[in-house]
């Protein structure tokens, strides 16, 4: 049985093929038959059935072999694939003779070839920046005689003699080479271009066919990187080319300074002085277009994005008829989190976000947990409307801090120029308690200035425990509670958007900051075990406390709310 796979890779052709036994496949003839070169990959079982003179791979089991021919008489290597006194064999990938030049190596074109070589040192064959030389992305397959010329790193197959190497992916670790290349309950040769062994499903193979079959594979991100080097190259000639224009306008510029000033020609120099900008300039926009393609496709190869985004997908899909969740939310590492209750805590880990004051929206998982929040179980108690979009806002972020005397001039020129100000307190919405500071604050406020507190700790909340933080709210300062810098700036935004008078904006603001908290309150209060990792007595305390607090606020500024609250 024999199997023929023609794989079109750009301007190459690739034909395999994959025989049971020497029976079944004449070697007499060479392995390479046609008009035209072809690589051929045998699989046999056993080294008997097989004859190895110049043997390639040996085992007990599967194996992958890479044949010449019987004898040099058959097959003519004058200009062809194996060539020397040592063992160099270079099979290419290419549409006819003409069309490859082998003496510059074994791939040469504007398009994507496989290339397999047999080099015997690794002077014959630059190994530091891949199996082949260019700039482009390539796949080789190695047969070394030594496992020093070839660093394999776990190897694919290897042996004391000559032996084979498939390299196929960038690392060993997405490329699961301990059992080799050659892998399946059926007998095949795959060799993949691929970024882990998930995007491509070796269990099955790539080339569907009954028995044995040969999968040749190039993934769309082995095809996006060879796109972006030849792009990349294209920029660097181009950048080289540049680069040598100003240099043949610095000797023009140098040359024409050098002359006695009576016989310099002023147009002349201002001519140079205009190209030499020009020139920078479009050496900057090539470096500029140089770092877009760089740190757009040759990035880190572990990136969650497509990730993020099938998950943000996924949750949409599943919760689009839910108007708990019809909100502004953020999904990152299988978690998706309130907008308005998440912070970034770092800047280079998976686990990038998180939501000190409440529990994830959602957990995604082999399944998507999301009972556990609240706001998949209790209904709104009132819908604030469509969005609007805001473009212009005027409104600053003064972050307090300890041991630093604040100026007082500074302070009211924030104060008297913006429409609100968010307060970044320390602690537990704690301020100086300087008389000047305060009064600066009153003056504000009476002149419409919308003033709202929040801290600068992840966990906590502002509350007025401390004589330092009392001076503010009868200031007119707005507590913002537990809620995050970003969604006071938000709620800010909208609040100074919708509404005009001072009364208006604290009332709303403060509906929007308490609505979602009194809904993790009562979450709390009924289920205090499922909230927090501590589960200590003293934290349900805490939430009591606000709860009860917050339930004598509301019969101050929004009677029917407290009165809902009340019925939960």
């Amino acid at each position: 049985m024999t199997a023929l796979v023609d794989v079109s890779l750009g301007l190459a052709s690739l034909c395999v093929c994959v025989c049971c036994s020497d029976e079944a496949h004449d070697r007499s003839g060479g392995c390479v038959s046609g008009s035209g070169l072809f690589v051929c990959v045998c699989v046999c079982c056993s080294d008997e059935a097989h004859d190895r003179s110049g043997g390639c791979v040996s085992g007990s089991g599967l194996f992958v072999c890479v044949c010449v021919c019987c004898s040099d008489e058959a097959h003519d290597r004058s200009g062809g694939c194996v060539s020397g006194s040592g063992l160099f064999v270079c099979v290419c990938v290419c549409c006819s003779d003409e069309a490859h030049d082998r003496s510059g190596g074994c791939v040469s074109g504007s398009g994507l070839f496989v290339c397999v070589c047999v080099c015997c040192s690794d002077e014959a064959h630059d190994r530091s920046g891949g199996c082949v030389s260019g700039s482009g992305l390539f796949v080789c397959v190695c047969v070394c005689c030594s496992d020093e010329a070839h660093d394999r790193s776990g190897g694919c197959v290897s042996g004391s003699g000559l032996f084979v190497c498939v390299c196929v992916c960038c690392s060993d670790e997405a490329h699961d080479r301990s059992g080799g290349c050659v892998s399946g309950s059926g007998l095949f040769v795959c060799v993949c271009v691929c970024c882990s062994d998930e995007a491509h499903d070796r269990s099955g193979g790539c080339v569907s066919g009954s028995g044995l079959f040969v999968c040749v594979c190039v993934c769309v991100s082995a095809c996006v990187c060879v796109a972006a080097m030849k792009l990349m190259t294209a920029l660097v000639d181009v950048s080289l080319g540049l680069a040598s224009r100003m240099e043949t306008n610095r000797r023009q510029y140098e040359s024409e300074c050098s002359k006695e000033l009576s016989k310099r020609a002023s147009e002349r120099l201002e001519e140079l002085r205009e190209k030499r900008r020009e020139l920078q300039e479009q050496q900057e926009e090539i470096e500029s277009m140089m770092n877009a393609v760089f740190k757009g496709v040759f990035v880190h190869r572990y990136r969650d994005a497509v990730e993020n985004i099938l998950g943000s997908l996924l949750i949409a899909g599943c919760y689009c008829e839910t108007p708990a969740l019809q909100l502004v939310s953020v999904l990152f590492d299988n978690m998706v989190f309130q907008g308005n209750r998440v912070t970034k805590i770092d800047c280079s880990a998976f686990h990038a976000f998180s939501s000190p004051n409440s529990l994830p929206l959602v957990e995604l998982g082999v399944t998507i947990k999301g009972e556990r929040n609240p706001l998949l179980s209790l209904s709104l108690l009132f819908q604030i409307g469509a969005f609007h979009f805001i473009v212009q806002y005027n409104i600053m972020r003064k972050q307090l801090q300890t041991g630093v005397c604040c100026v007082s001039w500074q302070v009211r020129s924030v104060l008297s120029g913006a429409g609100g100000v968010i307060l970044e307190t320390y602690g537990s919405g704690n301020a100086p308690d300087d008389k000047w500071f305060l009064e600066a604050l009153k003056q504000a406020n009476r002149h419409g200035v919308f003033l709202l507190n929040v801290t600068q700790v992840l966990q906590g909340s502002v509350m007025p425990i401390y004589q330092t933080s009392k001076g503010l709210r009868e200031a007119g300062v707005l507590s913002g509670y537990d809620i995050t810098s970003e969604a006071a700036l938000t709620k800010m935004i909208w609040t100074l958007k919708k509404y005009t008078t001072q009364e208006q904006r604290k009332k709303v603001c403060l509906q929007l900051i308490l609505y979602l908290l009194l809904l993790m309150l009562f979450y709390v209060t009924q289920e205090p075990t499922h909230y927090s990792s501590s589960n200590t007595f003293i934290q349900y305390t805490y939430y009591c406390c606000c709860y009860l607090l917050l339930l004598s606020l509301c019969v101050c500024i929004n009677p029917p709310l407290s009165l809902s609250l009340c019925l939960y």
